[in-house]
């Protein structure tokens, strides 16, 4: 990273992509010391910060091709996390119980994005809410 403080954010598509933190193993001597997070970090933080120990995972079924979603339900709190691997957006429909009234945050990651704020899902006239996934990107959904 010294020659080249970019390198950490960027793919490399000769080095390794499976971790989810980054160092330099020369830090001692080339004075770089930092550690560097991968997107994979923040992945695993769309269900680590917003899925609690004890919630149930529910299946979701009816997401387009290419789109993976799982919901979880704690007590009246629901958390759907959904992931787009398409190369172009997805919109789709997730009906959750009664009990799930309002939309109350939604983050996401993408490559341009860290678990940032993304558009919360709207009400369909069926009760039904509509998400929104940008290609290749992962986002958390919370309803109460």
């Amino acid at each position: 990273p010294k020659p080249d403080p970019k390198c950490v954010t960027r793919v490399n598509p000769k080095g390794f992509n499976d971790g989810l933190l980054y160092y330099d193993a020369k830090g001692p001597v080339g004075g770089v010391t930092q550690i560097f997070t991968t997107k994979r970090f923040y992945t695993l933080g769309q269900f680590s910060r917003y899925v609690r120990p004890g919630a149930v995972r529910h299946d979701v079924r009816g997401t387009p091709a290419g789109v993976r979603a799982m919901a979880f339900e704690a007590g009246a709190r629901w958390t759907v996390v959904a992931w787009n691997e398409g190369k172009s957006d997805r919109t789709f429909a997730v009906e959750l119980p009664n009990s799930a009234v309002a939309a109350r945050s939604a983050v996401g990651t993408s490559a341009s994005a860290a678990l940032s704020p993304v558009a919360l899902p709207g009400r369909t006239a069926t009760g039904r809410w509509l998400v929104h996934l940008p290609a290749r990107s992962i986002a958390t959904f919370q309803f109460r």
